[in-house]
């Protein structure tokens, strides 16, 4: 369902998004959603214009948590039942590639310059650091337990400059 969050209404219903959706993001230029479908392992691709889901990419089993870079080029997606992140093209509408960072990836999110991509991996009690140019991990950070989402704050650095 689409709803117009000032009037409280509903304002449209897409159609063929089937397959459990858990979670979703849209891209930055507003033409397109991704959601995980996690009945199919599947991100449903969803033109906004048309108002239906026209594609699905297969990716993770029981996938949760999708980010999208702020280029809207690439999304990022969890998938709590394997041990990989996917990195997903979103033009081409295909997985490019598999990050492992241990079983049980699930809260995803990029930070705002795009560079780096933050994972809590559940089962290690850890988040994932992953250099986006590489697309690889590049830090571990230990946490006290069952990390699930993520979020980050950031200061820009001028700001961080003068409060010191």
């Amino acid at each position: 369902m689409v709803i117009d969050v000032a009037s409280k209404k509903v304002t449209n219903t897409i159609d063929g998004v089937e397959g459990v959706p858990h979670n979703l993001n849209i891209t930055p230029d507003g033409n397109t959603l991704l959601v995980t479908l996690t009945q199919n392992n599947e991100l449903g691709v969803v033109d906004l214009d048309k108002g239906k889901m026209t594609t699905t990419i297969t990716v993770g089993t029981g996938h949760h948590v999708v980010d999208i870079t702020p280029d809207g080029k690439y999304a990022y997606v969890g998938n709590i039942g394997a041990d990989f992140v996917s990195v997903v093209d979103i033009a081409k509408r295909k997985e490019m590639k598999q990050i492992n960072v241990g079983m049980g990836p699930h809260g995803t999110t990029i930070s705002k310059d795009g560079e780096t991509v933050y994972t809590a991996v559940t089962s290690k009690d850890q988040v994932a650091v992953i250099d986006r140019k590489k697309n690889e991990v590049v830090k571990r950070v230990d946490v006290d337990s069952f990390p699930f989402f993520i979020s980050t704050l950031e200061i820009a650095s001028e700001t961080k400059k003068k409060k010191e």
